[in-house]
């Protein structure tokens, strides 16, 4: 539980940086980009394992759920991002994100 607070936070930090520094350095970019996959990726494997844990409620208990349900929307919403299906309109919706820290 503190691993997965601990990788919130630390996003939540990644994607104020990269706002504030808002750097057009193809590098820097591209290391934010990599950080975001890799970020997504760990959300994921979160979510995975969350419902594995759940299966035996799976699906309708666990979509009851707010936190659940909440989770399921962020990780989708950054596959999308990560996936880059938006084009350039992805990096509005990095806002969303930031409801994984509440």
């Amino acid at each position: 539980q503190f691993t997965v607070v601990g990788i919130i936070i630390a996003n939540f930090i990644a994607n104020v940086v990269e706002y504030e520094l808002m750097s057009q350095d193809p590098g820097v970019l591209s290391f934010f980009d990599d950080l975001d996959v890799a970020f997504t990726i760990l959300f994921t494997i979160e979510l995975a394992a969350n419902i594995i844990c759940h299966s035996k409620e799976f699906p309708l208990p666990f979509l009851y759920n707010g936190w659940h349900i909440l989770d399921t929307v962020v990780v989708m919403v950054s596959l999308v991002t990560v996936g880059d299906l938006l084009g350039d309109q992805g990096s509005g919706i990095k806002v969303i994100r930031i409801l994984r820290a509440f």
